[in-house]
């Protein structure tokens, strides 16, 4: 039941209007109806429709780059230090980002918006930037002048605002607006059926808010629009892992890697898998793997840490938390277990005390992280009256 609840309001997303009062703007779906097809699917379209857009958005959502590619990437590096070209330096800013340097990306972008302000693709880009380093009032700043300068212009290009439309869709979430970046979400599938990165997303928003139901449903839908994407296989396998299922989870993730062996988050996500059968060696090596590939991405640091602290690397593992908390101040897995790590190996209570204080306080939606920092709390201050009384 909760299922046909969930694609009923699929169904009203697809067909929805913006809100006037946001940052979005509307992008009619440009497509070519087939006559003979008359019977409405779950994304508002009939099902034998062609979806024939002129939006040519795989070259703009490139998987991570495989070990083959990063060498061309970093060709594409070198000049911007010796060029002021705006092309050379867009060129550069991506292979940056692709490479996971998000900082010097940052350089790199700001440095071509300097040079020609009216840059949108910069513009935006950066703006997706900042929402992969979590700084979310930053890239909302960007979306704004996006906006502005897509209602100021007569016609802007439709793969514009359809990227546009998507990073304003991943902002939202992550700024705890769901209902908003879903419904800007289910428009975009609506517009192109094949679109994956689309299907993920909006997945990944419904499997946050554990619902697991509805997440299964559309990360199927994609996986038969799309075909076998190793972001939904990776997200395949993290739905069967919640339902217990670890052997079709390991299969999916495996899956995942297959298509893109430097996918991060099936590699992270595995190595978690292989974390809970306490295969410390195997959890280690995805990680280190991930690590290459994506040296910003905040779980592969809380990951590597937790095995340094179980395998006694507990300086290795102290480094490995503050890292993840230094990319994310907000992360509350690496800020618990800095906590217990303290506790249990350092002997500074008081330090750890603050710390689980910390997790309590941080925007981190992991309530089960929050009830164990919560848990930790409570005996210690109940250890600390019990040595006063004594």
């Amino acid at each position: 039941m909760r299922l046909a609840g969930a694609i009923l309001i699929l169904v009203t997303a697809c067909q929805s209007q913006p809100n006037p009062q946001t940052l979005d703007v509307a992008l009619a779906p440009k497509v070519e109806a087939d006559p003979g097809a008359a019977e409405p699917s779950a994304f508002g379209q009939p099902v034998g429709q062609a979806s024939k857009v002129s939006i040519p958005w795989q070259q703009f959502f490139k998987p991570p780059p495989l070990a083959t590619e990063r060498s061309e990437l970093l060709k594409k590096i070198k000049p911007s230090k010796r060029t002021s070209e705006p092309k050379t330096l867009l060129e550069a800013a991506r292979a940056q980002a692709a490479l996971g340097q998000l900082a010097a990306a940052e350089v790199s972008y700001r440095q071509l918006l300097r040079l020609r302000p009216e840059d949108q693709d910069g513009l935006l880009e950066l703006a997706q930037l900042y929402l992969r380093m979590k700084q979310l009032d930053r890239c909302f700043e960007l979306l704004k002048e996006a906006h502005e300068a897509i209602t100021a212009a007569e016609a802007s290009p439709r793969i514009f605002v359809f990227r546009y439309r998507y990073t304003l869709a991943l902002a939202h979430i992550a700024r705890g607006e769901r209902t908003e970046g879903q419904r800007i979400l289910g428009d975009l599938i609506a517009i192109d059926r094949e679109f994956v990165p689309g299907y993920a997303a909006l997945a990944a928003s419904y499997l946050a808010m554990e619902r697991y139901g509805v997440a299964d449903f559309i990360v199927r839908r994609g996986l038969d629009q799309g075909g076998e994407d190793p972001a939904l296989c990776n997200l395949m396998g993290v739905l069967a892992e919640k339902k217990g299922n670890l052997a079709e989870a390991r299969r999916w993730l495996d899956k995942a890697l297959e298509k893109n062996p430097s996918y991060a988050p099936a590699l992270v996500n595995r190595a978690k898998l292989a974390l809970d059968r306490e295969e410390h060696e195997a959890a280690e090596s995805d990680l280190i793997k991930a690590l290459q590939v994506a040296p910003a991405m905040v779980e592969v640091y809380a990951l590597l840490g937790i095995v340094q602290k179980r395998t006694g690397r507990y300086d290795g593992a102290r480094q490995s938390f503050a890292k993840a908390m230094e990319i994310d101040p907000e992360n509350g897995l690496a800020r618990y277990n800095l906590a217990l790590l303290m506790t249990d190996q350092y002997r500074e209570p008081s330090v750890a005390l603050r710390l689980f204080h910390e997790v309590l306080q941080s925007r981190d939606e992991n309530w089960r992280i929050k009830d164990l920092a919560r848990a930790q709390i409570e005996t210690m201050s109940g250890f600390a009256v019990d040595s006063k009384v004594q």
